[in-house]
Formats: C-alpha cells, structure tokens, sequence
C-alpha cells in the first residue's frame, strides 16, 4: 500500500473508531458488536504499526476507554487503568507471552472469563472504602463512589486496616438481573438498554444512587494496583491480604508445559461453559 493511500485509510479508520468508541464508552448505546469494533481497532493498529510516521498523538490507538462524564466529579487515578490486550489465536498468545517473558522473566498467569461491564478502581484507607472511580480515559476518571456504595457484593471493610490499597474490578450486570430491568422497562414504556454492559455502565452513572441500588449490580475483583501508599509500586506479595474471601480466585498457569498453551486450553474450557454463566461475556472465544 502507498504511504498516500495509507493516510487515507488510517483517517477513515481513526472516525470510525472513534465513532464507535463513543456509542460505545461515552453513550452507553453501541451500534455495532465488540467483535466487529475490534476488528476495527486491529486495523487501525496494523496499518499503524506499517507506517509508524503517520501515527497521530490523537489516534484512538493512543487513547484508553472513553470520555469523562461532566455530571461527576474526575479522579486521577494514582496507577493508569490500561485497556485489556486482545490475542485472537494461540499464535497471537505464544507471541504476547514471548514479549512478557522478555520484559520480566519467569511469570505466572491467571486465566478467567472476561466480564463485559464498566472497568472501576477501589480505594481503601485504614482498611475503609473511601473512593470508587471509573476508568474514564485510562488517566482520568469519574468519582462514583456513593453508586459503588450500593453494590451489596463490595466490601465497605476490610480484615485488616491496610493503610492503602487500590482494587480493580468489572462493574457488571447478570444476564438475569438484565432480563428484569428490560421488563420493567418496556413496562414504563422507557427505551431497553441495548445489552448488560451498557445497563452496566448505565446504571453505575446515575446521579440518584437508590436508582442504581435498584439494579442488581456485581463486581468481581483483581489483585490491587497500589498497596501501602498511593505511590507505592504494584504488590507483589500476597497481595489480597486482609481483603478476605471476597477475592476472586481462577486457574494458574506456570510452568510446563508452555504457559501460553496452558492458557489456551483453559482459555477453551472456560469458553464452554460462558453460555451456561451467570455473567456477560465478551472474550475472543
């Protein structure tokens, strides 16, 4: 492809990222699937990574999530929340385990279900729920923590007065819980969300917190970001202690065979199972 062709087509490719990205980040009204918007990105990526000189400091590929919301307050997130890396093969899982391998040595993987809902941070001081945040732009987010405040499965405190720790998670919505909110919706003649993600999203943005207690929210959790002080670096040693049995817990992969095969084949396994699961998801299975 010619470098003037190219430039044509990474524009066109960056407005309908964009575009989407919106419906789908900032509107909570998505007109297309997460398979063909990611097939999308991984266009724009590729092209990008051909002609490395057109790429542009305001391509969606240099950008994380969406847009922050006026309505709430922006919180800077002291560690970013990086978007999650798609590997649509097991060639292309080799490849990303390769690139980790070289960057940090021996690691240990943990394989579970990709939640299809709103990425949120967590903070505790003193063993104290004091702030949730949504991801926003990966830099900055939203302030939503009286909204979090409802959601019954999240501690509000922990077993141990850890001075301070910062917790990622999935804000989601069951597949169940969605099935009753639509009814109540067409019910009250009000426009359904189009799936559990942007109920999700949209139930976790209302400015009336007993609105979204009404929702049936959930949130599994992952190890935190920041532990002891808002600066300190990721744990690296038994990092839910004193969160409790709240934690999720998921297969490990390590070892030999290759980890990245382990993966794959529970990475199958789990594929199985998602339509029999409680919960949405959108993993590349």
């Amino acid at each position: 492809m010619e470098k003037q062709e190219a430039q044509r087509r990474l524009e066109e490719l960056r407005e309908q990222v964009r575009y989407h990205s919106r419906k789908y980040y900032t509107e909570d009204d998505p007109e297309i699937s997460d398979f063909a918007y990611d097939q999308l990105y991984r266009q724009l990526e590729t092209l990008e990574a051909a002609f490395p000189e057109l790429v542009t400091e305001d391509s969606p590929t240099q950008k994380v999530g969406g847009a922050v919301y006026n309505t709430f307050a922006p919180v800077t997130h002291q560690v970013p929340l990086e978007s999650l890396h798609d590997s649509f093969s097991q060639e292309e899982l080799r490849e990303f385990d390769r690139r980790v391998r070289e960057a940090v040595g021996e690691v240990e993987y943990v394989v579970e279900p990709k939640f299809d809902g709103l990425s949120v941070a967590l903070e505790y001081r003193d063993g104290l729920f004091v702030r949730g945040s949504t991801r926003g732009d990966g830099v900055t987010g939203e302030d939503v923590t009286e909204n979090i405040r409802t959601i019954r499965c999240v501690p509000k405190v922990l077993k141990e007065p850890v001075p301070f720790l910062e917790v990622r998670g999935e804000v989601y919505m069951s597949d169940e819980s969605f099935a009753r909110l639509c009814e109540r919706q067409e019910l009250l003649e009000e426009k359904p969300f189009k799936n559990p993600r942007n109920a999700a999203a949209g139930s976790l943005r209302q400015k009336d917190p007993k609105i979204t207690a009404q929702r049936e929210l959930s949130q599994p959790l992952v190890p935190p970001s920041s532990r002891g002080g808002p600066k300190t670096s990721p744990a690296t040693t038994s990092p839910w202690s004193g969160c409790g049995s709240w934690a999720s817990r998921w297969p490990t992969c390590t070892g030999l065979p290759p980890a990245s095969t382990r993966c794959w084949a529970l990475s199958r396994r789990l594929a199985a199972s998602v339509g029999s699961s409680p919960f949405p998801s959108t993993a590349p299975w």
